[in-house]
């Protein structure tokens, strides 16, 4: 079941031996279940580490590139055909070591040698492992063969990939396999000068985001500014359901009005970016805030409350103005003590009674239902906090009291309640 070249003549001799060692490393760990549990995978890479650590290492200082190659080679498919619970990363932590041997192998091995594992890495470069190990092989091929002899090998790797991510069925997975290649494809197309090819490429999958993302960027590093802002507006318009995507090029707008100096327009996409794309977003606040005189902020500021949808969170906006009559109402008025939390110490300054109440609130719903000891630890550590609120030993000492005798059949809450 792993990911071998033995008995297809793939491998040299020299590496048959540690193919069965690292076999019986993965057969004993797997076991009856055929899966590596949580405790037992630790051990698993460890002893892989053991072989990476000693032998393979030996090999490079001995100058035995290919058989090291094959020996990382086979290690790697291992960690990527046994099932595995790699919670603790060992896996990524093993891949990172054999990526960092490739590295040192490939620069030092002759013309021919390299010329061979260029092969055999690109004949690996999908199907035979998970895709997040195979993320490895793609790395090494683009990072570490930029002679111009690979190049067109290379192009056409990548073409293949990008038609595999075409005739992708879930939209996710297709925009994230093109982000990740058309960008590498285009970066190479312009090294060679080959634009009629870019345009092509740009033409041929220009409904996607990813290849209108790059386009944009070069439109931009260009200056070619109305250019980009057609590109913007057509993506708006093709990528409404992606939020995400919607908000990079409203802000995007915002930055080629900056660019342009065109002061109307910038000023504008501020207000929507504040009002309806970010609500409430705190850096963009401060940049529209910098528009403005003192004088005139203070008219628009009260706009810009009046008008920022249900949904938006203004707290932040409330805090970075000072506006604590404001910031107490939306702690007061929230639900749990999550913004006590956040807000508790600024507030307390100003407003120690009203905070000091919303936590006894707070504490008299939480405590209704009895619970293991870890929630009266979290319940002492809220009233030994509000203690060092003014005012607050006092209040402190009557809730105390009076879950002392309302409580009393709670043993594990007296004896946290002893410790505070």
């Amino acid at each position: 079941i792993l990911f071998v070249g033995s008995g297809r003549g793939v491998y040299e001799t020299g590496l048959q031996p540690y193919a069965r060692q690292i076999d019986e490393i993965a057969w004993r760990y797997l076991g009856r279940d055929g899966f590596i549990g949580y405790y037992d995978a630790r051990g698993f890479i460890s002893e892989l580490d053991d072989i990476l650590s000693n032998d393979v290492r030996v090999m490079i200082d001995q100058q035995d590139y290919g058989n090291a190659f094959q020996v990382l080679n086979y290690i790697l498919g291992t960690l990527g055909t046994v099932d595995m619970d790699d919670s603790d990363g060992g896996t990524g932590y093993l891949a990172d070591e054999i990526y960092e041997y490739w590295q040192e192998i490939l620069s030092c091995v002759s013309h021919e040698e390299k010329a061979q594992m260029f092969d055999w890495l690109a004949s690996h470069l999908t199907g035979s492992i998970l895709d997040y190990l195979e993320e490895y092989i793609e790395r090494i091929l683009l990072n570490a063969f930029p002679e111009d002899e690979y190049r067109q090998r290379k192009l056409g790797l990548i073409e293949k990939e990008m038609q595999e991510a075409v005739r992708q069925t879930d939209p996710w997975t297709k925009d994230y396999e093109l982000e990740k290649w058309v960008p590498t494809y285009l970066a190479m197309l312009e090294e060679m000068g080959e634009e009629e090819k870019i345009d092509a490429v740009f033409r041929q999958y220009w409904e996607y985001s990813p290849v209108r993302r790059y386009y944009i960027n070069q439109c931009m590093e260009k200056k070619e500014y109305d250019q980009a802002l057609e590109a913007l507006d057509d993506s708006i318009q093709r990528d409404q359901t992606f939020l995400g995507l919607i908000s990079d090029y409203e802000q995007k707008k915002k930055e080629i009005y900056r660019l342009q100096g065109s002061k109307e327009k910038y000023l504008r996409q501020l207000w929507k970016l504040e009002l309806q794309v970010l609500p409430a977003d705190l850096e963009i606040y401060r940049e529209l805030k910098e528009q403005y005189s003192k004088e005139e902020w203070l008219q628009k500021r009260e706009e810009l409350f009046e008008k920022l949808p249900a949904r938006a969170h203004a707290d932040q906006l409330y805090q970075e103005e000072k506006m604590y009559d404001r910031l107490l109402d939306y702690v007061m008025e929230s639900i749990g003590i999550f913004g006590l939390q956040q807000y508790g110490d600024v507030l307390q300054e100003h407003y120690p009674k009203e905070i000091l109440e919303k936590y006894k609130m707070e504490l008299e719903t939480m405590v209704i239902h009895s619970g293991d000891r870890k929630k009266y630890q979290y319940l002492v550590s809220i009233l030994r906090s509000m203690k060092g609120i003014k005012g607050g030993a006092q209040v402190v000492d009557q809730i105390v009291e009076e879950w002392r005798r309302r409580y009393r059949n709670r043993p594990a809450m007296m004896d946290e309640l002893s410790r505070l």
